[in-house]
């Protein structure tokens, strides 16, 4: 098997609630409305508003950008990576622009707290919307999101949530896998808002070869080792599939599998029916996955040395964290898996503050849960990184040059350049951007950028020499104004 070099990238949406002084918080939903509590989108520095595909977007200089989504929900999208640590690295980059984008205070004596988990609860421990996390990768094929042929992956989706589930608190107080599993309502389907497929069909071409995989199935992570795992393995996955390598494992209800591995919380209970192979748990189905990935890794050929290095790390970390799984290593799950970590932080404040009501714990359970997934002040955080610094895939200096550096290696490249250009000239408002094109509006000109992988090119060059000439005749964007209302 051949692995060529791959792009990849994470969408993030954030739920809101308002922190008080006294450290309670209420929710934030669509019927209240976040014009009433002056949720609004900031210009920062180092980042212009472009409106784009009917979508008004904060564009950040490492090629990255802010917005609000569907479900008026605040969301982040990272550059395109060519690297899986890279993904990383600007997802938590990410945390840090949108902890920045919205940090006013509102008007009841209050603040926002955004929180990036994957279903959003009031102080009553009640459900009040859910967030997406959104994985993309590309593909040589369409044959992932293809059922004849995708239904290969859905196994390995379905029971990932074993490393890679940030952990929940159901009404029952009890203790499950995923938080986006039990959202899940179809196996396939085009449709991403409503119908919550396991794998989204709706593929887009890139460059008339390659195509794009959005997934929209997994949770959000805060800690970097569960992000980076899932992501590499999926990617893995994806390989063995366009290799015609990957085991033909077949769930024949999957959407009751994933929802009934996040709320039995064993991995080795067995709750998959395999067509043909009778029940397997969620261990034996990854376990299987493992062992088709080590053998292609340890026999396969790569695009580059990088790729190598980091796919067979990716293996060693995947075959470590089924044997501390196997092994009920819970010291080695701690810091790594969110939903062991967080248990284990959680069950810990319970145990200290001697809380023995089953009601009072499980609000009590629901308020630390929500701090747990804090990207505002993210003293969790902080707590964990100082705990474990070992465990992490990067470091805070790398993070925070990507808050401002985009990825060397692929458009993300050109296009930061092109906003840099325009926030030093003060022209924002005489351009445009998007993921694939840079636009100049006096005269009316593009520069198309289809392939992910192009980064640099002499005619870009000349294209950004065109920028200050362009803009000579039209009026600069003298806009002293840093909020801008999203309707």
């Amino acid at each position: 098997m051949h692995i060529p070099e791959s792009v990849y990238g994470i969408e993030n949406e954030f739920g809101v609630a308002r922190i008080f002084p006294n450290g309670t918080f209420a929710s934030v939903d669509k019927e209240q409305g976040y014009q009433r509590l002056d949720v609004i989108l900031k210009r920062i520095p180092r980042s212009i508003f472009i409106l784009g595909t009917g979508q008004k977007r904060l564009w950040h200089s490492n090629g990255s950008c802010t917005y609000i989504d569907t479900g008026e929900h605040p969301e982040h999208a990272t550059p395109e990576c060519m690297s899986i640590r890279d993904v990383v690295k600007y997802n938590k980059a990410g945390e840090r622009l949108v902890a920045e984008v919205f940090d006013d205070p509102i008007s009841d004596n209050g603040k926002l707290l955004l929180f990036k988990n994957n279903v959003g609860v009031d102080e009553k421990g009640n459900i009040f919307g859910e967030f997406g996390c959104h994985e993309n990768y590309m593909l040589y094929t369409n044959d992932s999101i293809n059922p004849q042929k995708g239904f290969m992956l859905i196994p390995f989706l379905i029971t990932r949530q074993i490393f890679d589930g940030a952990g929940w608190w159901t009404r029952n107080n009890e203790f499950c896998f995923s938080q986006r599993a039990l959202s899940i309502q179809r196996e396939f389907d085009a449709i991403t808002i409503n119908a919550r497929p396991i794998i989204n069909t709706r593929g887009s071409l890139d460059t008339g070869t390659r195509w794009r995989l959005h997934l929209i199935v997994g949770d959000s992570n805060i800690l970097e080792f569960a992000m980076y795992l899932k992501i590499g393995t999926t990617a893995l996955m994806l390989h063995l599939i366009e290799a015609e390598k990957i085991p033909r494992l077949k769930s024949e209800n999957a959407v009751n599998a994933i929802n009934a591995i996040s709320l039995h919380y064993d991995p080795f209970e067995p709750l998959i029916d395999i067509e043909n192979n009778g029940k397997k748990s969620a261990f034996d189905i990854q376990t299987i996955y493992l062992q088709a990935a080590q053998k292609e890794l340890a026999q396969g050929s790569f695009a580059s040395e990088k790729t190598e290095a980091e796919l067979k790390h990716i293996g060693l970390c995947w075959e470590q964290a089924l044997n501390a799984i196997y092994n009920r290593d819970i010291p080695w799950m701690i810091g790594r898996f969110d939903h062991v970590t967080k248990k284990s932080m959680i069950d810990r404040e319970v145990a200290r503050n001697h809380i023995t009501d089953s009601s009072e714990a499980f609000l009590f359970r629901k308020n630390l849960d929500i701090f747990y997934h804090d990207i505002t002040h993210g003293a969790w955080q902080k707590r964990m990184n100082a705990a474990w610094p070992d465990k992490r895939i990067v470091t805070d200096a790398e993070i925070e040059r990507a808050v401002t550096e985009p990825p060397i290696n692929t458009r993300a490249n050109m296009r930061s350049r092109f906003l840099k250009l325009a926030i030093e000239h003060n022209f924002a408002g005489s351009i445009g951007i998007d993921w694939a094109v840079c636009h100049l509006k006096y005269p009316e000109t593009n520069f198309n950028l289809p392939d992910p992988f192009l980064y640099e090119s002499s005619e870009f060059d000349a294209f950004l020499m065109q920028l200050p000439a362009s803009c000579k005749n039209a009026s600069p964007r003298h806009d002293d104004k840093n909020n801008y209302n999203i309707e």
